[in-house]
């Protein structure tokens, strides 16, 4: 815990130098001053790769729920039930997925159950989100398609701008950067609101 703590101070440092100055003094491994500790390394040993893809996979999988509700026009409170098809997730897993996506069940599925939206996908596993009960699927699919009209009007104009050389060479590096972000936001979106409609027909 001292060794945490420890650590922890030093990063803080450069953000709240007094504060943890005087909290660090405090510490059985103090030295003269925490301005001039060392920077702590990084203990390679400790680094568990199979389990940072794993709570990677699982933050990803939340995000994609939160997405699905997001493009819903379902609130981020709407608990919702949860399908996950090749990958069986732990107890401690199953409880971060329900704790931080608001799930109210998950469930483990051989093929994608209906009135589900994709919510996740990676190699052979998939999650998906059970829309049953939630939405009237004739609205929403009309919904969808009108924001998905607007959406390829948006990025049509933002390829036509970056298609105009005077505005590639002429406009300032920052802008132009920036409207390349905005084209693959758009595209990115309209991909994924590609998907939820086709899991809606």
């Amino acid at each position: 815990l001292v060794k945490v703590l420890d650590a922890s101070l030093r990063l803080l440092h450069p953000f709240m130098p007094f504060l943890t100055e005087e909290l660090w003094q405090k510490l059985p491994v103090a030295g003269e001053s925490i301005t001039i500790a060392k920077w702590p390394e990084i203990e390679r040993e400790l680094i568990d790769e199979t389990a940072e893809k794993e709570f990677t996979r699982l933050m990803n999988m939340v995000r994609g729920v939160r997405n699905v509700r997001a493009e819903m026009n379902l609130p981020q409170s709407q608990r919702v039930k949860v399908y996950i098809k090749g990958y069986e997730v732990t107890e401690e897993e199953e409880l971060l997925l329900k704790t931080l996506g608001n799930i109210e069940e998950v469930s483990f599925v051989n093929e994608k159950p209906p009135k589900t939206a994709t919510a996740y996908v990676e190699e052979e596993i998939e999650a998906y989100v059970d829309l049953g009960g939630l939405i009237d699927f004739e609205k929403e699919k009309e919904r969808l398609k009108q924001i998905m009209e607007k959406i390829q009007k948006e990025i049509d104009r933002l390829e036509k701008k970056l298609a105009n050389k005077d505005f590639v060479e002429k406009a300032p590096e920052e802008v132009v950067e920036e409207t390349k972000e905005k084209l693959n936001t758009n595209r990115e979106r309209l991909a994924r609101l590609e998907s939820i409609l086709r899991d809606l027909e």
